[in-house]
Parts: structure tokens; C-alpha cells; sequence
């Protein structure tokens, strides 16, 4: 039979990284990355599980981390797999827009990544990675895909747990995204997304309950958060754009705006919102490429010369996302504002940090274990760490940064 030949025991052996996991530096034998998509800040300190406040009381947590605009699952995860932003790996958006040609194509994030992700600079370093759902499987040594196993939490941690025991990865980083689904189909804040983010944490407990006794570090993170869409002005603002000569197209919670003298055109569409009480009501902000967009990383013709970001309860679209009952892509609190936790060996226990960022995230874990950051992270370490090591270096965050980036909430 095929499994007594000695050439199928030599292609099924695993080689094992045992000598690595007492490498000077390393904090931790294995990190479990855990990704909740679609959790706020406030929707998961208002539910919070069991599982992930006894994380968070053991452990570090940020006060204040911002995600990456857009705030949509496919640039927000690539930004947190290898701590760039968006305009630097160049997945920008779900599609690019050629507003020439008028013509629109799906980006493939895994594809069209142009820097190193955390599992490349893991694997090229010597320690193994494995991946349960989501967007980063370019790099990984076991990967099994979301179109295998759907959203369903528990099939989630079931494969989570096999890939313990027959891969024992040194990363492992799991996607649960059914309180993202559930919050669009159902909407925020109903008993169904918060039953959902329940089950979560009794997944996440499962997990706990696996690594009992083991030198396992957990990570806690969302992509982004979703605020409710009740109200559609595609077609209110439409004409506008059209008085202005803008070409637009719109993503849910913001618009990409193109026009042939944008200065002119983005003040004359400001000084349009301002003057007319239904759009000051529904429209948050109108930034331009050179000013708000620059500042958020978010570099490159695709996003346009400038965007309109709109207020919760409002989406304009050029696709179907506009009948969700929950959305997300904009700036607001509820969008932008997410939960980091590290918990675990060689992590700081009971302690708050007051600002990060989910660039953050692929540098500090690289640091866990002993390794050096992916080689185009612009995120920072981020102080977790129990023992200081000559090889870390811890940074604070840039204070004209976080003004900036708290100017853009207000």
C-alpha cells in the first residue's frame, strides 16, 4: 500500500524546529494569531467574551490601535501580515479603478502584494507558519482555505487544533469571520453579531484550553470595525459630482473621487456639503490625495485625487454593498478603532499601552519569536515584552503622528 513505501514516509515527514525555539531572543515557542474580522473596539469591550478578557487581563493591551484606511478585510489584513500600509504593498483596494478607461478589476491581495509578509520573513528565517482562513497564504507551509471550511467557528478551531498537532507551527495565525458576516447581513449591535462574537470566544477558550502548559503567546487583533448602513445618497450625490465635472466611485462608506482640477473641484465640493443641511448631515469628510490621504499611507493613482468619507448610517456605492445593514471602509470610530491584546509567555501581564497601530502587529510577533521584522515593515515594536532583549527594540509612538491621526476621528 502506498503509505508502507519508504518514498511516501519521506514526503510526509515533518522536519522538526525544535533546536530554533531556543534561539537567543525567542520569547515564546509558538504565537497564535488570532484575527476576529469585522470587531470594534467598543462592540467587543461591550460583549467581551470570557476567553479574550482573561487574555487581556494576563496580558498587554492597547488602549487606542488604529487600523488602516480602508477599512476593508483585503488591504487591512495584508497592512497587519507585514506591517506596511496600504500604499506601500500596493493592495490598495478590493478593485482598482482606471477612471480613463472606466474600467474596474479585482485586485488579488496575495498576488499583487509587493513586500515581504510575516510568514516570509518567519520561513526565510527558519521557523514554520500555518494559516486557518484568511489572505496570507502566500508563504505558509499549511494553509487551509475559508472556501474549505466556510465561517463556521467551530470547523475553524478544529482545523486550527489539527494544524497544532500535525504541523506544530511556530506561527499560527487563525481568521474567524463570522461576526463580520453576521454584522452584514444582520446588522450592528443586534443580539445575532453579538451571539456570534460569543462564539468566538468560546473558540478562542478551546484554543486556551489546547495550549494549557505550553510556551504559547496569543494575539488578539481585528481588521476593522462596521458601523450600521441605513441610508443610500448615491443618488442624491451623483448629480453633484456630475455639476463638478468629478468622476466617482464609491466602495460603501466612501466615494474615490477623480477630476481634471482637483483643488478646485474638492473645495468647490466641500463648500457644496456645507451649504446644504442633507449632505452636512451624511457626509463626514472630503480629503484630498496631497493632505489626509498622504497621511493615512495612502499613496497611489488607484485611490484617486481625493475621497469623501461618509458619516454611520449612510453608504454610497457603485456596486451592491449598499443594501448591508452593516458596512465598513470609512473613518470613524467604530471603523478605524480595534482591538490589540498580547497575552501569553514572555508578554507583560495587566498592562495598557495608550496608542498602536495594526502595522504594529507583524513587527512585535516577529520580535516574540526571536526573529527580525518582515523587510519593508513601517509599523514599530510595540512594548509587550516581559524581558527586554539586546536584539528588540522597543519604540514609542511618534506623538505628531498620533495628533494627526486623532485630528482625522474628530
Amino acid at each position: 500500500m502506498l503509505h508502507e513505501r519508504d518514498w511516501y514516509k519521506r514526503v510526509t515527514a515533518i522536519p522538526s524546529t525544535t533546536g530554533l525555539r531556543g534561539m537567543e531572543g525567542r520569547q515564546t515557542d509558538r504565537v497564535i494569531h488570532i484575527i476576529v474580522d469585522g470587531v470594534s473596539q467598543r462592540f467587543l469591550t461591550e460583549v467581551m467574551p470570557g476567553s479574550i478578557r482573561y487574555l487581556q487581563q494576563h496580558g498587554t493591551w492597547v488602549a487606542r490601535c488604529h487600523t488602516i484606511w480602508p477599512s476593508i478585510t483585503g488591504p487591512a489584513h495584508t497592512a497587519m501580515n507585514s506591517g506596511t500600509y496600504a500604499g506601500t504593498n500596493g493592495v490598495t483596494l478590493p478593485y482598482v479603478v482606471d477612471p480613463n478607461s472606466e474600467t474596474i478589476r479585482q485586485v488579488n491581495c496575495l498576488r499583487e502584494s509587493r513586500v515581504e509578509s510575516i510568514v516570509e520573513a518567519l520561513c526565510r528565517q527558519g521557523l514554520r507558519s500555518a494559516g486557518i482562513c484568511g489572505h496570507m497564504n502566500r508563504g505558509m507551509q499549511y494553509f487551509v482555505s475559508e472556501a474549505c471550511i466556510g465561517h463556521h467557528c467551530e470547523r475553524v478551531t478544529d482545523e486550527a487544533i489539527r494544524a497544532i498537532d500535525e504541523f506544530d507551527p511556530d506561527y499560527l495565525q487563525i481568521v474567524y469571520f463570522a461576526v463580520d458576516t453576521i454584522q452584514h447581513v444582520y446588522g450592528v449591535d443586534t443580539d445575532e453579531a453579538r451571539e456570534s462574537l460569543l462564539w468566538v470566544g468560546r473558540e478562542i477558550h478551546r484554543l486556551m484550553e489546547k495550549e494549557v502548559g505550553k510556551r504559547t503567546t496569543f494575539v488578539i487583533a481585528a481588521d476593522h470595525g462596521m458601523v450600521a448602513t441605513t441610508t443610500s445618497i448615491s443618488d442624491l450625490l451623483a448629480p453633484l459630482f456630475a455639476e463638478l465635472g468629478l468622476t466617482w466611485h464609491g466602495y460603501g462608506r466612501f466615494a474615490l473621487l477623480w477630476g481634471d482640477d482637483p483643488e478646485s473641484q474638492l473645495e468647490k465640493l466641500k463648500d457644496a456639503v456645507s451649504g446644504d443641511p442633507e449632505l452636512r448631515k451624511a457626509v463626514q469628510a472630503v480629503w484630498s490625495k496631497d493632505k489626509e490621504l498622504a497621511t493615512l499611507g495612502a499613496r497611489g493613482e488607484c485611490y484617486g485625487q481625493g475621497a469623501m468619507l461618509l458619516e454611520p448610517g449612510y453608504s454610497i456605492t457603485s456596486g451592491s454593498s449598499s443594501s448591508y445593514p452593516g458596512n465598513h471602509g470609512g473613518y470613524t470610530e467604530d471603523e478605524i478603532l480595534v482591538p490589540l491584546i498580547f497575552s501569553g509567555v514572555g508578554v507583560k501581564e495587566n498592562t495598557r499601552l495608550d496608542f498602536a497601530e495594526t502595522v504594529d502587529i507583524a513587527p512585535t510577533i516577529c520580535g516574540l519569536l526571536g526573529c527580525e521584522a518582515p523587510e519593508d515593515a513601517e509599523g514599530r515594536i510595540l512594548d509587550v515584552f516581559l524581558e527586554a532583549s539586546d536584539g528588540l527594540k522597543v519604540s514609542k509612538p511618534d506623538s505628531k503622528r498620533v495628533e494627526a491621526l486623532g485630528r482625522l476621528l474628530e
